[in-house]
């Protein structure tokens, strides 16, 4: 009886150790872990939706600019259009000529300084 006894102990002591939880410094270095791998990661990622965002401008403006020269070819002028025209006649979208018009006035205000 007294075998049976001592493993009742045994097991209902190890029972009670498992459902403890974790400890606060388990929990701050877990906290330290994290803050310091958003650290390194976090100023990465932002430069790499800068770069997105320039690449986008860039392939705006030149597919903007090569519906310009499609326009010309197709009517046969040598003027370049407004950007209105290009949207009236639905070789651009309204919001690919607002756009433009952004990237437009970012690069011109980029060049002034």
């Amino acid at each position: 009886m007294k075998l049976s006894e001592k493993k009742k102990q045994i097991i209902s002591k190890w029972l009670k150790k498992k459902n403890r939880g974790f400890t606060l410094l388990e929990m701050l270095f877990v906290i330290f872990v994290i803050a310091v791998l958003m650290l390194l990661f976090v100023p990465n990622l932002m430069e790499h939706k800068d770069y997105a965002t320039k690449k986008s401008d860039e392939a705006l403006v030149k597919v903007v600019d090569e519906q310009f020269e499609l326009y010309m070819l197709n009517h046969d002028i040598t003027d370049k259009p407004d950007l209105k025209t290009l949207v009236d006649e639905n070789y651009i979208t309204k919001q690919q000529s607002e756009k433009y018009t952004a990237v437009e006035a970012k690069v011109h205000e980029n060049e002034k300084q």
